[in-house]
């Protein structure tokens, strides 16, 4: 997009006048042509998802709800936010817990404040192939406002398994889980674990003493993290290998947590989520979910419409499900913006495993991530304040609209 600018302006100060405004016309539009494309590929995507979430989302706060945290990741924009002064973040990162009855050692990172507490815990797992290091700039940021964010490494992080001598990579990876029960099995079972160990955590990191309350405990991830948030979390997986009623279509839920956090999740398609419409009956707890209109992916058949599906298809009762126009399935850990360095782009491993189009990358990079990657912030950590911390401000700001009024109607919330 800047390219075409660049070739509009330079037509317009070229000394051949005429052939300068021949370019700056086609220049402008070629602009306007990408941007009505995008548009128009955005609109074709967005409106099946109002269509079938059964309402727009609000186009306004209502009755200033929620105006107490008018202050946030953007100071200046109104509507933004944040639910107090910041904390000083401290890490423990490289802890390792050995759990004994399944002879493993799983190391996990850990984000805490350097003061207070007790504070309520989220237990967050990673995408396929990815490590305890995913998504620091959101896991910092829960931890800043009174959280303690604990980060496992699952058995199927390609860090974890070259350094046993593998050769791992993501399309590997990504095909053994849909072949592979115990890819997602020993997950839920690390999820549970850590959730099991917090007493061990205060005494392998001495700074932890007294700031976990392991009364208040959500689970979230991203990707395939999502998808072991929600077997955490009541839903059921019924994978083809296993034959009906297979291991993962037993209750895997940890009565433990509170609330799960659906990050670019999975819905019903013929291949890897094996979930059906009855999959997520049994989710009672409070859940949001999150998707963009460029969250699809070729290999594994996920597209934004499918990615809501948690939400439509959980009963009602604490849900959410956050839209937002230009977030592909990495925006929603700061890969494309926030925290995100120079090596960091769509393009790559990720992007060859997920099978997206050089058009879709073309379009994530026209949009304003670093604005994306906040309204994540926002939502996600007003919902764990709702729902972790009971603050009723904070869900009042989730369904006010603000997030709508904040965005210009690129992101918004529904619920039920």
């Amino acid at each position: 997009m800047h390219r075409l600018w660049r070739k509009a302006w330079r037509g317009l100060l070229s000394p051949w006048w005429g052939a300068g405004l021949v370019m700056a016309a086609v220049g402008l539009l070629l602009l306007g042509a990408l941007h009505a494309a995008r548009a128009g590929a955005a609109s074709a995507v967005a409106a099946p998802v109002r269509d079938r979430m059964g309402k727009a989302y609000a186009a306004s706060a209502r009755d200033g709800a929620g105006s107490e945290y008018l202050a946030g990741a953007q100071p200046s924009a109104p509507g933004a936010y944040a639910s107090g002064a910041t904390l000083d973040v401290r890490t423990a990162d490289e802890v390792i817990l050995h759990d004994a009855a399944r002879g493993k050692d799983l190391p996990v990172k850990v984000y805490y404040a350097a003061t207070g507490g007790p504070y309520p815990v989220i237990v967050f797992s990673h995408g396929a192939g990815g490590s305890k290091d995913v998504g620091a700039g959101l896991l910092s940021y829960w931890a800043e406002h009174g959280y303690v964010v604990i980060a496992p490494t699952h058995e199927d992080s390609i860090e974890l398994r070259r350094a046993q001598g593998e050769q791992a990579g993501m399309g590997g990876i990504v095909e053994r889980f849909g072949t592979d029960p115990q890819y997602r099995l020993s997950r839920v079972a690390d999820d549970s674990f850590v959730i099991s160990s917090l007493d061990e955590l205060a005494r392998r990191v001495p700074e932890l003493a007294g700031k976990v309350d392991p009364a208040r405990i959500g689970v979230g991830g991203h990707s395939a993290g999502a998808m072991t948030a929600m077997l955490s979390g009541g839903a059921r997986n019924d994978m083809a290998i296993n034959g009906p009623g297979g291991p993962e279509a037993a209750d895997l839920r940890d009565g433990r947590v509170s609330c799960i956090l659906v990050l670019s999740g999975q819905g019903i398609t013929p291949l890897l989520s094996a979930f059906n419409e009855h999959s997520w009956d049994g989710v009672d707890e409070p859940m949001m979910v999150m998707t963009g209109s460029l969250d699809e992916s070729t290999r594994t058949a996920q597209t934004p419409l499918s990615r809501c599906e948690p939400y439509y298809y959980a009963p009602a009762g604490g849900k959410y499900l956050v839209y937002i126009e230009g977030a592909t399935h990495m925006s929603f850990t700061g890969k494309l913006g926030g925290d995100a360095g120079p090596d960091e782009r769509l393009s790559g491993p990720m992007n060859r495993a997920l099978g997206l189009s050089a058009q879709q990358e073309h379009w994530a990079e026209s949009y304003d991530q670093a604005a994306i990657f906040s309204w994540v912030r926002m939502a996600s950590l007003a919902f764990w304040d709702a729902h972790l911390k009971g603050s009723e401000m904070a869900r009042q700001w989730l369904e006010s609209g603000a997030l709508d009024s904040l965005s210009h109607g690129q992101a918004g919330v529904w619920h039920k």
